[in-house]
């Protein structure tokens, strides 16, 4: 009888069909035969599975340093973050923290060679067109419109702050070749807040604490967007959400929400509000000033104290009694009612308000009867 044999798929049309007859076996000969071919045809097919196999592992093994040489200087040369991707290896599990030392090292050995000039040109800055200030520098305890016009005779004690005494010259600090020629003159502006690294050295990024106060704000993150890192962080009122103060202005929260690749905020909940490609960090600008704050108390530790409370408020609204933007936000309408129970005969403490009166000091805010 014949026996029908598929391979594959049944109803696969590529099937082959083997016709088997089982009334005459084959003889040992013949079943011998085949079973040589058989070996001889699998010994074929694993040479030529194993030899490519070996040049291909080979290559892996053996190419490496060539590879991450490469990607090192493409890592370093991204002004943002650095992500080091190394070739794949499906045995072991890459320590990025563990490249880095490595990184560094192997940018050291190669720069100024032809690779590294060929791989990170210098950087081309472009000037905004659209200041309307003159340009200016700060030389330490004084202001010029350049370096060289720093000493004003006076020589290298006169060349400080963006500047340095070098070769008998007042010339721009080497510590700022890497950052924008224009990053002093963006953080003139309030929105603009400059940024400083562990060893007091300026960084090429720039935080925006504040919705832009006018187009010219808008127009230079704009034109800077691609040379400078900007960043978002609360200080001024709720930014970047919608002040809660009447007298503020009014701005859309999702255009600056949406701005920035990250946020140092005050949030309780950010993924409420911001979408998920920018990294948030819980941290205001009041965060960096600490420091100060808690040298000043350790300074004046044991002074006598000759007040219960102090309260600082501002003068802006002195005019109107205490009634407008600052005022909201030092909340004076709460002081006002806060000091006739403080200062009662209950309590009797004394307090002092700061800024409660104009310069001139002939009006200020109104408080309660007998205080």
């Amino acid at each position: 009888s014949l026996i029908p044999v598929l391979h594959n798929a049944c109803n696969d049309k590529r099937a082959k069909m083997v016709l088997i007859r089982h009334d005459s076996p084959p003889s040992k000969s013949k079943l011998r035969f085949t079973q040589q071919g058989l070996i001889t045809l699998l010994l074929i097919t694993s040479l030529v599975l194993v030899i490519p196999s070996l040049v291909l592992v080979g290559k892996l093994t053996n190419s490496t340093a060539g590879d991450h040489h490469i990607r090192a200087i493409e890592a370093i040369d991204a002004s943002v973050k650095i992500d080091i991707k190394p070739p794949k290896r499906t045995h072991q599990k890459v320590n990025k923290r563990a490249l880095k030392p490595f990184v560094e090292e192997t940018h050291q050995k190669l720069e100024g060679s032809e690779i590294t000039n060929q791989q990170s040109p210098a950087k081309q800055f472009k000037s905004y067109p659209g200041f309307t200030k003159a340009p200016s520098v700060v030389c330490g305890g004084h202001k010029a419109p350049s370096c060289d016009q720093c000493p004003q005779g006076n020589g290298a004690s006169w060349c400080n702050g963006e500047c340095e005494w070098r070769d008998e010259q007042c010339v721009r600090s080497s510590k700022l070749d890497h950052i924008h020629p224009d990053y002093f003159r963006i953080i003139d502006r309030y929105a603009f807040q400059p940024v400083m690294n562990n060893n007091h050295e300026y960084v090429n990024v720039i935080m925006v604490r504040s919705p832009f106060r006018d187009r010219d704000d808008e127009d230079l993150y704009n034109f800077f967007k691609d040379d400078i890192l900007f960043l978002g962080i609360s200080s001024f009122e709720a930014f970047p959400l919608k002040s809660p103060n009447p007298y503020s202005g009014i701005f859309e929260s999702e255009y600056y929400l949406n701005m920035f690749p990250g946020f140092l905020h005050m949030m309780r909940d950010p993924d409420e509000y911001f979408p998920p490609k920018v990294e948030t960090i819980l941290m205001s600008q009041s965060d960096f000033n600490l420091h100060e704050s808690e040298r000043f108390g350790k300074q004046h530790a044991n002074d006598e104290k000759i007040y219960d409370f102090l309260y600082s408020g501002g003068d802006q609204d002195v005019e109107s009694d205490c009634v407008g933007w600052a005022s909201h936000n030092k909340n004076f309408s709460f002081v006002r009612e806060a000091l006739e129970v403080m200062c009662s005969s209950e309590f009797n403490v004394t307090g002092v308000l700061v800024a409660n009166k104009n310069k001139a000091g002939t009006k200020a805010c109104t408080i309660p009867a007998g205080m």
